[in-house]
């Protein structure tokens, strides 16, 4: 029986974290245990959280990257996988059997929007054609081939985990794990997923997480 641990970053998701815990699956194999870390939601998210049957984490720093280290270091140590996704229901946790299977043979998995499928309205025109141009950008820095640099799905190998530095303490997050990959010269998976519509209100800023976003590459690229 291998473990896995979801980890789901939440700020005021009350409207979608009970939806998104309902849709993790239960797989034949896997022991699967879900930990939302709440960063100071000023709603119902934690409540939910637990009547949804999530062991939550409480995080007092605001922050994404703050999340996922604090669960980092509170998940089980008997953790062989995980799963990273947010929780304001654009992403659906029943992909999480296709980054299982493939974590089978690969260090990480990443959940690619754009060579799956995009659902109406589900991601501004300016935000599509941001992550595009910095994924291209972040390729041909690193001389990769990846096609959704910023994906918010991804699962890991718990020992590749214990691998990665994060000093990031934002949006930054996925920027700097792609750079931690290989760094650490981790194998990596993409496979195609759906995105939703969010039912929360977004907190990405296209324009100036964008420029964040590239001077973070151009750092750790060449500093």
């Amino acid at each position: 029986m291998k473990n896995v641990s979801v980890v789901i970053p939440t700020l005021n998701e009350e409207a979608s974290i009970g939806k998104v815990l309902n849709e993790v699956p239960k797989i034949d194999g896997y022991r699967i245990k879900v930990f939302v870390v709440d960063g100071l939601s000023k709603d119902r998210t934690a409540e939910i959280a637990r009547k949804n049957g999530a062991s939550v984490i409480m995080e007092k720093r605001r922050g994404k990257a703050r999340s996922i280290k604090t669960a980092f270091r509170k998940i089980p140590r008997k953790t062989d996988y995980i799963i990273m996704l947010d929780g304001d229901y654009s992403y659906n946790p029943s992909y999480i059997r296709k980054f299982l299977a493939e974590l089978k043979k690969y260090d990480v998995v990443l959940g690619s929007r754009f060579a799956g499928h995009l659902d109406e309205k589900s991601m501004p025109k300016i935000n599509s054609f941001g992550n595009i141009v910095l994924t291209k950008f972040a390729n041909m820095l690193y001389g990769t081939s990846i096609t959704d640099l910023c994906t918010g799905f991804v699962g890991i190998r718990k020992e590749a985990a214990d691998k990665i530095k994060i000093s990031s303490e934002k949006f930054e997050l996925e920027i700097e794990m792609f750079t931690e990959y290989l760094r650490n010269k981790l194998s990596v998976k993409e496979i195609p997923i759906a995105y939703r519509k969010t039912l929360s209100e977004s907190k990405v800023n296209p324009v100036l997480d964008g420029v964040k976003d590239i001077v973070f590459l151009l750092k750790r690229r060449f500093l």
